[in-house]
């Protein structure tokens, strides 16, 4: 499958999962690839005024990666609100909340005080540091060597 595959695939899901999107018709719904990711491949799903994120899972990316653990995470973040919204997951993906954004430069991440984007970040670390460890699938603690591990 080549690109048009893998936007008609994107469309497939932003339609099963999207009720705005489910009777959208291919013709007017836009899918664009995003550019950056590390093991997923992103892309934006447009259809009139809303926009959709469809992650698809990189492959073997489950060497470094434990996805049943992630994914059973993203929900219960995402049930708190502090991760996107959930629409749905499918086989090797999901479908989420998209927000329209840039990276910051290391000129605004530096940036100090009420407004900076540090202050954002401490903010948002202290937040999620205060999610009680039950919501959470698993319990607190980082999982990372032990799927490595195995």
């Amino acid at each position: 499958g080549g690109p048009d595959a893998v936007a008609e695939g994107c469309r497939a899901v932003a339609r099963r999962f999207v009720a705005a999107m489910s009777a959208a018709p291919s013709s007017d719904m836009e899918v664009r690839e995003i550019q950056g990711g590390h093991t997923n491949c992103v892309y934006k799903v447009s259809y009139a005024e809303m926009a959709v994120l469809v992650r698809v899972f990189g492959n073997s990316s489950e060497a470094l990666l434990d996805r049943e653990h992630e994914a059973a995470c993203f929900a219960a973040l995402s049930a708190v609100g502090f991760a996107p919204f959930l629409f749905g997951a499918f086989g090797n993906g999901r479908v989420e909340q998209f927000f329209d954004g840039r990276s910051a430069v290391v000129e605004e991440v530096r940036s100090q005080g009420p407004g900076g984007c540090s202050d954002a970040i401490a903010h948002a670390l202290a937040r999620l540091h205060s999610i009680p460890d039950a919501a959470l699938p698993g319990g607190p603690g980082p999982r990372l060597w032990s799927t490595i591990d195995e």
